[in-house]
Order: C-alpha cells, then structure tokens, then sequence
C-alpha cells in the first residue's frame, strides 16, 4: 500500500511539472491560421503586436503587462518602450523610434529592423492562474500589411525641377512628375516593391504608358533617403513618377517621354492617370486605383507654329491706295505704303475661346502671348541708317526718321514697342 501511494504521488507531481512545462502559453513566432505575429502593421507604425497561444491554440490573456517587461530594438538600438496593454489573445506593445530616428520622426522607417524581447518578471500575465512563458530571446516583428487605395494619395503633378514647362509643339511630356504619398505601413510591408508601384497614364491622344516610380521629396526630385510626411494624420513617403526619368540608373534623358504630334491641329490634350499596386507575387492581386479620390486628369498645351493649323503670319496693303499688287514697286522707287496685320496665330481661336473639341479638349488657354514678328522688305542689314527704310511707323508711332532712316529712341535701346536692341530696320 505503501509503495502505491508513493507511486500515486510521484505520479501526480510529475503530472503538475509536465503541465507545467508543457502547458505554458508562449510568444506566437511564425505563420499560423490567423496571420503572421508577431507583427507591426498599425498606421502609427509604432506598435508591435504580439499574440500568445497554448500548444497551437489561442488563449485568453488575464492580468497584466507592464512595459517594463519588454525590450524594443529598431536597429540593433534599444529604444523606449510607452506601453504594453494586454487585449484578449495579444498584448500591444508601444515604443517610440524617435530616439534613433530623431524628433518628428516617431515611426519606424524603411529598411529599419525591429526586434524584441520579453520577461514575465512577476508572472503578471497569466492564462488562468498559470504564468505565461519568456521569451527565448530577441524575436524579429514583421510586417505584411495588404495596402489599400486608402493607403496611398497623390501630393502634387509638378514642372520638375530646374526644367521648365513645355507648351511649344512638339511637346515632350519629361517635364512632368506626378508625387504621392504612400503610408509607411504599406512602405515597411514586405508587399511592397519599386517596381510593383506603377502610374497608368492616357495621353488623350490615343496612346497611354504605364511608369514605374521612384523615392522621392516633396517636388518629386529623387532622394537616397525616404523623405516622410503625413497621409490622413499617419506617417508617410514621397514616391513620384517622372515620364523619360530611369528609375533603376537614376538618369533623366526623356527618351522614353511620351512627346505630343507636331502639327496635329490640335491645341491641348485631357490626359488622365491613376495608381496601380500589382500584389501577384504574395498572391494578393493587382488593383487599380481608379476611384475619384486617385483617378486624376491633366492638361497638356500643344502650340504648333504660329502660322499651322490654322495659323497665317501676313500683312496686307491697306492704304494708299489698295490693289492686289500695291506692295510691288520697282527696286529704288520711293512709295507710301500702309500694312496692316492680317496674322491668325495658330491656338487663338476667336480671341477669347477656342473651338471644342475642333481645337483642344478645352477652351483655354489661348496662344496669344505677345510676339514680334520682323518683316524683310527692302533695304540691306547696316549699322547706319542708310540702310534702313525711312519714315516707318507701327500703329502710327515713328520708328525711323523720315529723312535720314535713323531708328528713333528709345526703340534703339530695348524700350518701346520693340523687344531688345536693334540697329537696322529693313
């Protein structure tokens, strides 16, 4: 009897040292049904989540935690640790990367790893009355948010900088950067992926073009580092896209532009672009960002020659006196002619519109910026007056003298109705 009571009780110990050993829940670390833990997908992208399971089955955390418990490294550098606040199966686990990424910059950024480790000094948290286990050291938080369209929104379509807007026929479309804001959950994901971010774009010309874009700043100039702002209050990086720019070399030659018909007849293009995030390789789809809040649309200005389509530079004799052939004189014949401007600029429409759709997708704007247009009748290129005709007036106003051709001033010196400096008027 003895002996089986000694055997009963051996037993029973070792029952309660194998629970005990056994039956400790313990740091979720890997794949499971629910999704990969633990892991850092919040907005704030400050947050590790971590979930506690029992033999493969999830449990109910009692208790407490305290972030004392924990040890956060982003980097290799610890870093402090806010809270940790336990929520049925996980305990979520504050830290603050400001004190390696530096003030303003409270979120892990890209490429930065995170680590952790955890003691249950105390047995504060417990499944039931029994303590959860430590952690075996540091274990690596991942992170494999599925982005949305929520999750990206466009920052600006800006004239790239140190180039200038291209309006004059043929149009090379190189001067554009579309710049977006991406969030750093998604940016830190391991769904994401330079070349699986692209820009679809029509040209409204027939042709369209899909961009793979590049890390970016605000203006849409490529920058080594990430530069962050915020996207609905959350942290985020600027990633344009730049037709003819190389995102894998990094050079700009706008070879690979889309350039606009010389001569078409048309004065402007509607062209219209959106976002596309292609997710095949985590088995997740592609999807187009084509709602109201990404789909856009943009304006391009095509000016041909001023006198294509249906332009015309001319002048007409008007008085005195008014034949088809009054601008016709013999050579060294002295006559009195009066011109006037017949010229219809090519994109001027009736003055003030231009004809929809028969000249652009829109009414505006007109190609009327002031010109000047020089007229060779006569006379020979001279420093002197002699070789300049006399007596030449523009809407009245003298500009040689009518008997010796001297150009007047201030016309002479850039002022007047003439654009810079001119010696001779032929």
């Amino acid at each position: 009897m003895r002996f089986f009571i000694r055997l009963s009780l051996i037993g029973f110990f070792l029952f309660v040292f194998t629970h005990h050993i056994f039956g400790q829940a313990s740091i979720v670390n890997g794949t499971i049904a629910s999704g990969t833990f633990p892991r850092h997908e919040t907005a704030s992208q400050r947050v590790i989540q971590v979930r506690f399971n029992q033999l493969g089955s999830n449990v109910v955390l009692a208790g407490a935690s305290a972030a004392s418990q924990w040890v956060v490294r982003v980097g290799g550098t610890p870093v402090f640790v806010n809270s940790a606040v336990v929520v049925g199966t996980d305990v979520f686990v504050s830290f603050q990367p400001s004190d390696v990424n530096g003030v303003g910059r409270n979120f892990l950024l890209p490429g930065q790893s995170l680590t952790f480790s955890y003691a249950n000094t105390g047995g504060t948290l417990t499944v039931g009355a029994t303590p959860v286990s430590n952690s075996a050291g540091f274990i690596t938080s991942v992170n494999n948010y599925v982005p949305t369209c929520t999750d990206l929104a466009q920052s600006g379509a800006n004239t790239a900088l140190g180039d200038t807007k291209d309006v004059c026929s043929p149009v090379n479309t190189g001067f554009q950067t579309y710049t977006y804001l991406y969030t750093l959950r998604f940016r830190n994901s391991t769904n994401w992926g330079v070349f699986t971010n692209t820009l679809s774009i029509n040209w409204g010309s027939g042709f369209s073009a899909v961009l793979a874009g590049y890390q970016s700043d605000i203006g849409g100039t490529y920058s080594a580092t990430p530069v962050t702002s915020t996207l609905a209050g959350n942290p985020a990086v600027y990633f344009s896209y730049r037709p003819g720019f190389n995102p894998i070399t990094l050079v700009l030659d706008k070879t690979t532009a889309y350039t606009y018909p010389i001569n078409a007849g048309i004065c402007n293009y509607n062209s219209s672009y959106y976002p596309t995030v292609d997710l095949t390789p985590s088995g997740n789809g592609v999807f187009q960002c084509i709602g109201s809040d990404n789909f856009k649309t943009l304006q391009f200005d095509v000016y041909d020659f001023d006198n294509k389509l249906p332009g015309s530079i001319a002048l007409t004799p008007s008085a005195p006196p008014t034949t088809p052939t009054s601008d016709k004189v013999c050579e060294g014949t002295n006559v009195n002619m009066r011109f006037t401007d017949i010229s219809t600029f090519n994109c001027i429409g009736d003055g003030t519109n231009l004809s929809v759709p028969t000249q652009g997708t829109f009414a505006s704007p007109l190609n009327k910026n002031q010109r000047w247009v020089r007229f060779i009748y006569g006379g020979f290129d001279s420093p002197t007056p002699q070789g300049n005709i006399r007596d030449i007036r523009v809407g009245g106003t003298p500009v040689t003298d009518p008997i010796t051709g001297l150009l007047l001033p201030p016309y002479n010196s850039g002022g007047g109705i003439l654009p810079g400096t001119y010696s001779d008027m032929t």
